[in-house]
């Protein structure tokens, strides 16, 4: 557990670097004017819609649970990307079924054209006891779509209350 806190801990960190090194948040400027007059984005494929600086997704797909026999999970995400690589999202999900719980989380990760890696902590809160602490460790495949639009193929696993929990699903995702 001391090792999945500790990746947690990096991977949060992640931004935090981002923001003192690039962009207007850290005083800086997103273009550069070449010597010829021309001016660039500092993040060459911005252009791309997966490097918009906001993005929402809606997420459908499987939560598997140690403790009874999983859910259908349906949920959403809101994130702001302080850098083509880094963001801080927050996670809102409901999984029915055996787990029926709420589960809410904060995270952040790195990202590439077609991979997003990332972590996270939250809680989840099952009706039929109080709130446990949820870390999060995930990846996502990227495939763009339409312009702005991308589907999102997602594995995660949760640790909450000594359990693992797998995540399995498919989202579609919307820069802004």
């Amino acid at each position: 557990m001391q090792i999945i806190k500790l990746t947690l801990l990096l991977t949060l960190m992640a931004p935090l670097s981002a923001i003192a090194s690039e962009g207007p948040e850290a005083g800086g400027s997103e273009t550069h004017t070449s010597s010829d007059g021309a001016t660039k984005s500092l993040f060459p494929s911005e252009e791309h819609e997966s490097h918009y600086r906001n993005y929402v997704a809606g997420f459908a797909g499987y939560t598997s649970e140690e403790r009874g026999e999983g859910g259908l999970t349906l949920g959403g995400e809101l994130t702001h990307r302080f850098s083509k690589h880094t963001g801080l999202g927050l996670i809102a999900e409901y999984v029915s079924g055996d787990v029926d719980a709420w589960v809410a989380l904060v995270a952040t990760g790195y990202r590439t054209e077609r991979w997003k890696f990332y972590g996270g902590i939250g809680f989840e809160d099952p009706d039929d006891h109080g709130r446990e602490t949820l870390y999060r460790v995930g990846m996502t495949h990227v495939i763009p779509w339409k312009e702005r639009t991308e589907w999102l193929v997602t594995a995660a696993v949760d640790f909450v209350d000594g359990d693992s929990v797998w995540l399995l699903g498919l989202a579609l995702g919307y820069g802004f």
